[in-house]
């Protein structure tokens, strides 16, 4: 169990990281005001 759950938790911070970086590029970009 305690590997699905540290799995569970990399993947929710790569998302995390992922979404953060899309919206500082969109940002930079000057797609969203």
């Amino acid at each position: 169990m305690e590997r699905i759950s540290t799995l569970g938790k990399k993947l929710v911070l790569t998302f995390i990281i992922t979404s953060l970086l899309y919206l500082k590029i969109a940002l930079g970009f000057g797609i969203l005001d």
